[in-house]
C-alpha cells in the first residue's frame, strides 16, 4: 500500500513537474509575443505621428501658397479695373 501511494506520488510528481516546464515555457513566449507587440506599438505611434506631422507641414504650405495666390489675384483684379478705367475716360465710353 505504501509502494502504491509512492508510485502515484512520483507520478502525479513527474506530470506536475511536466505541467511547470510547459507552463513555464508559454509564459516565456507570451512574454515575448508582449515585447514584440510593445515595439510594434511604438513603431506605429512613431509612424503615425511623422504623417500627422508631415500632413501638417503639407498643409502650412498649402496655406501660405493659397495666400500668396489671393494676393496676386487681388493684385491683378486691382490692375484689370484701373485699367478698364483708364480705357473708358480715354475713349471715352460709360
Amino acid at each position: 500500500m505504501l509502494d502504491a501511494a509512492i508510485a502515484e506520488q512520483t507520478k502525479n510528481l513527474a506530470h506536475y513537474k511536466s505541467e511547470v516546464a510547459r507552463l513555464s515555457k508559454k509564459i516565456a513566449e507570451e512574454k515575448i509575443l508582449l515585447e514584440s507587440k510593445k515595439v510594434e506599438r511604438k513603431v506605429t505611434i512613431k509612424q503615425r505621428q511623422d504623417a500627422e506631422n508631415q500632413y501638417k507641414h503639407d498643409k502650412a504650405e498649402r496655406d501660405s501658397e493659397r495666400k500668396v495666390i489671393q494676393r496676386l489675384q487681388k493684385i491683378v483684379d486691382e490692375r484689370l479695373a484701373n485699367m478698364s478705367k483708364f480705357l473708358r475716360s480715354e475713349t471715352g465710353a460709360f
